[in-house]
């Protein structure tokens, strides 16, 4: 990662507050395409088009696991190509016409959700990324023109119809909407749920996308934050059809003691991926997992869905957990978990029910193995 955390969490840090007031003196900041990347023949199938304010743009530190360019998993670019999907120093919104040009994006949580899509249902997926930090929801409507006018919606359906021209035959599926830190206010929050069904009738509409999903993230909740707004956010299937929320319980932030309001890598990455469960079963009525395991006892903190199959340690961190944090599970009937020894071929712990406390020595060993099979 180029930037010193101290750096991001300085540019990421206004989330809440509109940066500027005019947007003609903020152009856009828009990455140069990264060449070596591009696809020829991306052969897209299904497009996921992600919006909203800086949690979607991403503030995060990249770490390692984040930059392995994904197979069947691509990014919609500044010349209108397909790449391969991966994060440099600015993340998957890097290519944003919307983003301020002073603001560092980083991890957002576009890499996970296009992977455990693409891994679970074999498609080829494109992912448009154009979300702008410190925006309200008003400032995202059809029309708007107030002094905060950045062309947030026009972009979005100008980036989609642009992705959707460049792959033949393939489908906007669904929008992926993380925003709200800026709307937790009394009045603000109480105008949510018809702000939201007002923007998403817009988008189908415009996109020719009637049917297309629309998945709304909550904002963190520590120290009491989001709590009115994801109020709001959680009753977006009583106003919105083909629609549902993605809970953040358990995430956390980049900086607990300043409050900050954006997510940790491990968060966005768990993010990623319950933005992807909802999607499998809304889309294309997949299980998400028969699993899920969690970093806190008695099935709290961060959690994650995982199928059938052995995970290593390096599985379990990608998806947002380590492994030396298992704390509790819960299974699917059938199925049994067991952790084993890679080395010693020993297993340290089994069961078949839920359990809400593994032992530490399971979890600490060296080259553990999560093993995850039909009982």
């Amino acid at each position: 990662m180029k930037h010193p955390f101290s750096l991001l969490a300085l540019f990421c840090s206004f989330a809440i507050a509109p940066l500027w007031t005019q947007a003609q003196t903020v152009p856009s900041k828009v990455a140069p395409p990264e060449t070596a990347l591009v696809v020829e023949k991306p052969g897209i199938q299904d497009i996921y088009l992600m919006i909203g304010q800086s949690n979607m743009a991403g503030c995060a530190p990249i770490g390692e696991l984040d930059q392995v360019p994904l197979e069947n998993v691509l990014l919609f670019n500044s010349l209108a190509q397909w790449e391969k999907a991966t994060n440099t120093a600015h993340g998957m919104n890097r290519y944003s016409t919307v983003e301020s040009r002073l603001r560092v994006n980083s991890l957002n949580s576009g890499y996970t959700f296009g992977r455990k899509v693409a891994e679970y249902t074999g498609r080829k997926i494109g992912i448009v990324s154009n979300a702008r930090g410190g925006t309200r929801i008003s400032w995202w409507q059809k029309g708007y023109e107030g002094e905060n006018d950045f062309n947030l919606y026009e972009e979005a359906i100008a980036r989609t119809k642009a992705a959707l021209e460049a792959s033949p035959g393939a489908q906007l599926k669904g929008i992926l909407w993380h925003q709200g830190e800026g709307d937790n206010g009394v009045q603000a929050a109480a105008l949510y749920p018809a702000e939201l069904e007002k923007l998403v009738a817009s988008l189908r509409a415009d996109l020719n996308a009637p049917e297309a999903v629309f998945i709304a993230g909550e904002v963190g909740i520590w120290k009491g934050r989001g709590m009115r707004v994801n109020a709001a956010i959680q009753q977006i299937a009583q106003h919105v059809p083909r629609s549902g929320f993605v809970t953040s319980q358990g995430l956390t932030s980049i900086n607990l003691p300043k409050n900050d309001p954006h997510f940790d890598t491990l968060s966005q990455r768990v993010l990623g991926g319950r933005y992807a469960d909802g999607m499998l079963e809304s889309v294309y009525g997949i299980s998400p997992g028969v699993v899920t395991v969690y970093n806190g006892p008695n099935f709290t903190e961060r959690s994650v869905a995982l199928r059938a199959g052995i995970y290593n340690e390096t599985e379990l961190e990608k998806r947002g957990i380590k492994f030396t944090e298992l704390a509790s599970l819960k299974l699917q009937a059938g199925y049994k978990v067991a952790i084993q020894s890679s080395a010693t071929k020993a297993t340290l712990f089994e069961t078949a029910s839920d359990a809400n406390q593994i032992p530490a020595e399971a979890v600490n060993i060296k080259t553990p193995l999560l093993v995850i099979a039909t009982s």
